[in-house]
């Protein structure tokens, strides 16, 4: 079979399924679901995310017998996979003896639209196989919010889920309603105790529900734990074809996906509790969603979950939309598998966009921070040609980026809370641009709108994947909408109150936004406990002469408490070659009285780091060697890397508390280099920003320890 990686399409993707029609039912379960709560008012992938073509020419995962990606949750091992640089986020939650390879349709045709995220709970697949309690499936429940929260970044998720996964969907989206969006339930386990029909509904339960329906589904299909723990391929097919319409889905990899993760020792004791626990009845999980948008994609042939439980779901949920598919107790991996893809694609499409929100932090300290960052947001035109000159470059592909915008995504995307200053037009790139740092989780409420046009910047590539700035599109630098930051209209209460606030040079070369960074870094060191974080970000196309961007970025630089500058601009600035700034960045820290603290990133050579400590002279300081990943494109490194350091700052405590600790300092200083290094695996800046999960697992892969956690 031919084989790909898999890589997200972004905004590439601009309509469902290339405009193909969605059920009605799919359309009306996020519409309807939304019209009553109205009434309320990647990635560095561990192991690469491969897709094959399958004997019938359909893309699919790629089987991978090691696993995919390692998350750390409550000292377990959890295997889990991501694909989709854009779109919503999207949790797929697997059922009852399997593993995220059972969505290998899936994933493939939902990153197009969705940045698509699936876990093995613990016991299965290849997650570890802890001797816990698992009464109750709380720790499931619990599992996937964390999850959530700490991989995904925090963005309120659709989760979808199969049989068990159904069940722990909903259980999820029932006690954690600010982190979910939608569920979507694919022939759902579980009992009911309304005094309902039982024997219809619950003839033979699904991969594991609740006791009662376990129960009488382990009598019914004990043949399931024995080819399970067994380890027999035979009895494995000949179980599945009892509930797969199409045999000629269970080949080889299936059967081999199932088998695998049975070799674990402790898989037939996690069996035995699973199917002996009880947990929270369906009826009094749909009585606690408060309106979440529910839809039911339902196999009518599934001869464990039948069609009559799908309609005791409707009796207790009227809001729940459905559609019955002509597949088994597994739609979403039989023949039906397209029509899964599609329905799940437009109920997503149709919901309303998550509510504006700094993501979730993946630690409780996080909650309350925020950090500004002010300045450009504008669209780095990167070129398709790669080694070519501006002039021989026949073709573009546009990128949202700006280092300060960056900056704000990427704090986000790793927890933080996130307000954005800026300048952007009222034309389409605006539109879009504000819509993406929306769905980043940004706060754009500062962010002012004129009628001229939004940047873009046309970039060339090197072949080694850096990047030169090699001019604009449709105006002058000068005419741009970032250049007319209107400083009456800041939010100076805000920014006094702000953890850090961060600022580029660039606007420096323009009038009246030069006045408005002048009067937020003034307000900043008003405030009670602001880090003032300059960013020199040195670009001469944005300015008409050099020595007068010198004179005003040393200038503007006094003010600074933490300094980021590149080898080549402390050689610039300075006069410091820039390998001895890179060796030496305690050199650097020495040109500015006020400064706290300089990081001096310098690409593939690493990075250097001094600071003073809290009431003293004595200066720290270190050199953190780069990760060594596949280059793909360095656009937006440093900027995640900065976001990084800032974001472990603030989980540090603040600038104090982490220049007070000379090993906490170098480790934050290497969670930042991971950030920046994952963030070269992918073209773009914004959406290759990793969250902490990726940035630790990044670490880990390297052997490194996960300074996030640390």
């Amino acid at each position: 079979m031919n084989r790909r990686e898999l890589l997200g399409t972004g905004a590439a993707a601009a309509a469902v399924l290339g405009g193909s029609s969605c059920s009605s039912a799919a359309a009306a379960a996020a519409t309807a679901g939304a019209a009553v709560a109205a009434g309320e008012a990647g990635t560095v992938q561990l192991r690469p995310l491969t897709t094959e073509l399958d004997s019938n020419g359909v893309e699919r995962l790629a089987l991978q017998p090691e696993g995919w990606n390692s998350w750390q949750w409550r000292g377990h091992n959890v295997n889990w996979l991501q694909a989709g640089d854009s779109g919503p986020v999207v949790v797929l939650v697997h059922g009852f003896g399997v593993s995220v390879y059972h969505w290998r349709y899936n994933v493939p045709e939902l990153a197009k639209t969705c940045r698509v995220y699936a876990l093995d709970c613990l016991g299965f697949g290849w997650s570890s196989k802890p001797l816990a309690d698992y009464n109750g499936y709380n720790l499931w429940r619990d599992q996937i919010a964390d999850f959530i929260r700490e991989v995904a970044g925090g963005e309120p998720a659709v989760l979808v889920g199969n049989s068990l996964g159904g069940y722990n969907a909903l259980s999820t989206a029932a006690f954690n309603q600010d982190l979910v969006r939608g569920v979507v339930l694919l022939n759902a386990a579980g009992r009911f105790d309304d005094g309902g029909p039982e024997e219809e509904v619950q003839q033979k339960g699904g991969f594991a529900g609740l006791v009662e329906q376990v129960a009488t589904f382990a009598k019914r299909a004990v043949v399931f734990a024995s080819f399970v723990f067994a380890k027999q391929p035979a009895r494995i097919r000949q179980v599945l074809n009892q509930v797969y319409v199409s045999p000629a889905t269970i080949d080889d990899d299936l059967v081999r996906s199932i088998q695998l993760p049975a070799q674990d020792p402790n898989a037939a004791e996690v069996f035995y509790r699973v199917i002996t626990a009880r947990g929270e009845a369906m009826n009094r999980l749909l009585d606690r969603l408060n309106d979440i948008p529910l839809y039911l994609l339902w196999g009518e042939k599934d001869p464990w979950c039948v069609p009559a439980r799908a309609t005791q779901i409707q009796k207790h949920y009227p809001a729940a939309q459905r559609t019955d598919l002509n597949g088994g107790h597994c739609p979403h991996d039989d023949v039906t598998y397209s029509q899964v893809n599609e329905n799940l694609a437009c109920f997503v499409a149709a919901l309303p966009a998550a509510p504006r929100r700094a993501m979730a932090s993946a630690h409780d300290t996080m909650q309350g921070h925020f950090v500004v960052s002010l300045g450009e947001a504008l669209y780095d035109c990167l070129a398709d040609q790669i080694g070519k000159p501006k002039e021989e470059v026949t073709s573009w592909t546009p990128y949202p980026g700006g280092a300060p915008a960056n900056v704000a995504t990427g704090v986000a995307r790793l927890g933080s809370g996130s307000l954005f200053v800026s300048a952007i037009g009222k034309d389409d790139l605006g539109d879009q641009f504000v819509a993406l740092l929306e769905e980043r989780g940004v706060d754009t409420s500062a962010v002012q709108r004129n009628d001229r046009p939004t940047r873009d910047i046309l970039v060339t590539r090197l072949p080694g994947g850096d990047r030169v700035f090699s001019g604009f599109g449709k105006a002058k630098t000068h005419e741009y909408a970032d250049c007319f930051l209107d400083t009456a209209a800041l939010p100076l209460d805000r920014i006094k109150a702000a953890d850090a606030l961060v600022t580029g040079t660039l606007g420096l070369a323009a009038g009246p936004t030069a006045d408005a960074m002048r009067a937020a870094v003034k307000a900043a060191r008003e405030g009670n406990h602001c880090t003032v974080v300059l960013d020199v970000n040195w670009r001469p196309v944005f300015w008409d002469d050099e020595a007068t961007a010198k004179a005003t970025v040393l200038e503007y630089i006094k003010q600074a408490h933490i300094l980021k500058v590149t080898d080549e601009e402390a050689e610039w600035l300075f006069g410091i070659p820039a390998a001895d700034a890179l060796a030496h960045p305690e050199r650097v820290l020495e040109q500015g009285d006020g400064w706290r603290g300089v990081l001096v990133s310098a690409g593939e050579k690493g990075s250097g780091y001094a600071f003073h400590a809290p009431g003293g002279k004595m200066a720290m300081s270190g050199v953190v060697p780069v990760l060594d990943v596949k280059v793909v494109d360095t656009t937006g490194a440093g900027d995640a890397y900065l976001a990084g350091f800032l974001f472990y700052m603030l989980l540090s405590g603040g600038l104090d508390s982490l220049a007070a600790d000379p090993a906490k300092l170098r480790r934050g200083v290497e969670f930042a280099t991971a950030c920046g290094a994952f963030t070269c695996t992918k073209p773009g800046a914004i959406g290759a920003q990793p969250t902490v999960a990726e940035a630790e697992a990044l670490l880990a892969a390297r052997g490194a320890p996960p300074p996030a956690t640390a």
